[in-house]
């Protein structure tokens, strides 16, 4: 679970979660909507830049 982080180490807390075998995250509302999180969750754009 995790709520407010930089949208970066949002992505690499997704990344690292997929390496170790979980299938999802619960990303809450704190500081900001959840939408925004999780889009950089899934973009591949955001470890690349």
């Amino acid at each position: 679970m995790t709520a407010g982080l930089p949208l970066r180490a949002v992505q690499q807390l997704a990344r690292h979660a997929s390496e170790a075998g979980f299938a999802g995250l619960v990303i809450t509302e704190a500081g900001r909507t959840p939408y925004l999180s999780c889009a950089a969750a899934v973009s591949p754009a955001i470890s690349s830049s």
